[in-house]
């Protein structure tokens, strides 16, 4: 999904945002308990060890991020990717704090086929990827 010529979208701003949705709705829908664990570490954001950490970095002012943690928990931020309607929503809404306009109506249609047509593949990608990850994790430090 490329803007190409359209007025007020930047050329690949609505392709990026929408891929990174994608890739969230993909790992959410292929399993549904992703989306209890994601809730539950939010859930758990006070424990000392992530203040700890969040405090270490600059700027991060931790009341702050605390409370946008429970607004994200209280209105289930995330059951919004399930359906590609909430990607595409979710997609106007972070194009327009990037001070873009929102999809027209037949960029959303396109946008929607041509996710359906690329899940098989990004699905795949999505699993050698987790298991990488699951693969790393397990190292011995001194490996990694």
């Amino acid at each position: 999904l490329a803007a190409g010529g359209a007025p007020g979208l930047k050329r690949y701003a609505a392709a990026h945002v929408l891929t990174e949705l994608f890739l969230d709705h993909l790992l959410i829908a292929q399993h549904p308990p992703r989306l209890a664990a994601f809730y539950g570490f939010l859930n758990r954001h006070r424990s000392a060890s992530l203040r700890t950490l969040l405090e270490a970095q600059p700027g991060i002012a931790w009341e702050g991020f605390s409370a946008f943690l429970v607004r994200l928990v209280e209105v289930r931020f995330a059951d919004g990717y399930l359906e590609p309607a909430g990607l595409l929503e979710r997609t106007d809404r972070i194009l327009a704090r990037l001070r873009q306009r929102r999809l027209e109506p037949l960029e959303r249609a396109a946008a929607l086929e041509a996710l359906a047509a690329h899940a098989p593949l990004a699905l795949r990608q999505l699993d050698a990827f987790v298991a990488e990850m699951q693969r790393w994790r397990a190292m011995p430090a001194a490996q990694q």
